[in-house]
């Protein structure tokens, strides 16, 4: 499967605007308006057939993103033969119907192969202008209609393609049966200020995006609106705060993930003590994350998804040693990205490496770091690289500050904060303890915590 940074987490990305039009004029006139408030267009059978394919070099020399939504369906060797000549366009994507048949599907796959295109395939599940009731009369049958999308999506997966066009109400279930990484592309959505018009199965932006849409196509609310810029501006805004929603649940999952696999363990009667002698409520192995195969598909998944919105540029990653290690492999494995690992300081025997694995000068690397504590380790690893993502973070002023000063940019998966309110809904700690841990956490030098506060 292709990686075109399909999980970039910029709002304005995820946004594709429909020209449902039949006139370049018409297109062309939005496509200016927006200006840099859009980046990705969607353009149909209609405006390409009444502009003759003119629009897609317009929106090219635009710099825009294209979504070329011609939805192919035919025998296999017809089907094929239509997606080369849309592959050979200045596109981000194209789409087939699934409902052509995997060997359809598996045809037009090999042959974009063999021109070496990097565009986007993806499938027409069920369209969403489709009702319950409509599906049983096309069809004579009961099947359900979610369960007729999630099973041409998986036809679509085992095909080849890239991810599917589905109703934003199946995208949470077509990316449990066919993984993360398989990209979903939802029309059908619709601000709660906008009309429905022909849509059966709708969602609001904000919505869609907790839903698991990756990209969501929107059309009228947009180009019919009176003030169209406001109406796109609008729109973005609910996208981000679907996303920054998506980011705090992932968080809460993680955590509750450590908890269970006890790689993040709490005992305030009988602290741990740290190697700097500190003593500590928690302790973090997240070596234990690698024995739960679930657990530790979810935190590499996620490691690696972090890495392809907030460092796109990567080449390298490096794991830190010991911990961080394997999950650098790992993730490396899901990006096709070589990796090494890093010491905090060089051997004293042998060759004297810190760093071990080919590294060539002015690749662009970000370290995989299983914890931050007081950041002073991370800070040490990186003094070569730049760019750090973590599994837990402690949150300590110290690592946060040391981090600032040496320009360091970390992002982890979940923090102490997480980790503790988690740990008091689920009885492992009772609710009054986590004053006394956020003491801790604020100031790890003074055990006062260890007593509720009282020296």
């Amino acid at each position: 499967m292709k990686d075109r940074n399909q999980f970039i987490n910029n709002p304005k990305e995820k946004l594709i605007i429909a020209l449902d039009f039949n006139s370049m004029n018409e297109a062309t006139k939005l496509i200016d308006e927006l200006g840099e408030e859009a980046i990705f267009y969607k353009v149909g059978l209609e405006l390409f057939l009444y502009t003759k394919g003119e629009i897609i070099e317009y929106l090219a020399s635009k710099n825009k993103k294209v979504f070329l939504d011609l939805k192919f369906h035919d025998i296999p060797n017809t089907t094929a033969m239509a997606s080369l000549f849309a592959a050979k366009q200045n596109i981000f994507m194209f789409n087939v119907h699934t409902s052509g048949g995997k060997r359809m599907m598996e045809k037009t796959v090999e042959e974009i192969k063999k021109i070496n295109k990097n565009n986007l395939i993806i499938g027409v599940t069920v369209l969403t202008s489709l009702s319950e009731n409509d599906i049983k009369n096309m069809f004579s049958s009961n099947l359900a209609l979610k369960d007729l999308a999630v099973n041409w999506a998986k036809l679509g997966k085992e095909a080849g393609l890239d991810g599917v066009v589905c109703s934003p109400k199946e995208a949470n279930i077509i990316k449990k049966e066919c993984g993360e990484n398989f990209i979903t592309v939802c029309p059908g959505v619709r601000p709660k200020w906008a009309d429905i018009n022909d849509q059966e199965r709708t969602m609001t932006p904000k919505k869609a995006i907790e839903n698991g849409c990756d990209y969501i196509v929107v059309g009228r609310p947009i180009t019919r609106s009176d003030n169209r810029v406001k109406a796109c501006k609008m729109i973005i805004e609910e996208i981000a705060e679907g996303i920054e929603n998506n980011k705090n649940l992932k968080s809460v999952l993680i955590a509750e993930a450590l908890l269970e696999t006890n790689a993040v363990q709490l005992n305030i009667k009988n602290p741990f003590i740290f190697v700097s002698g500190i003593k500590s409520p928690i302790y973090c192995d997240n070596r234990l994350t690698l024995t739960a195969p679930d657990v530790r598909n979810n935190i590499e998944n996620s490691l690696a998804e972090i890495i392809r919105t907030d460092y796109p540029e990567a080449e390298v990653l490096m794991g830190t040693s010991t911990a961080g290690i394997a999950h650098a492999a790992i993730t490396g494995h899901i990006l096709g990205l070589p990796m090494g690992y890093v010491r905090s300081s060089a051997k004293d025997h042998g060759r004297g490496n810190q760093i071990e694995g080919k590294l060539e000068a002015g690749q662009k690397v970000v370290v995989v770091e299983d914890l931050i504590s007081t950041g002073g380790s991370a800070i040490e690893v990186v003094e070569a690289l730049r760019g750090i993502v973590s599994i837990f973070t402690y949150g300590m002023q110290k690592s946060i500050d040391r981090l600032a000063d040496a320009k360091v940019k970390n992002i982890s998966l979940t923090d102490f904060d997480t980790v503790v309110h988690v740990a008091a809904e689920k009885n492992i700690i009772k609710p009054g303890d986590i004053a006394r841990l956020i003491a801790f956490r604020n100031n790890p030098s003074d055990i006062s915590w260890i007593n509720g506060g009282n020296n």
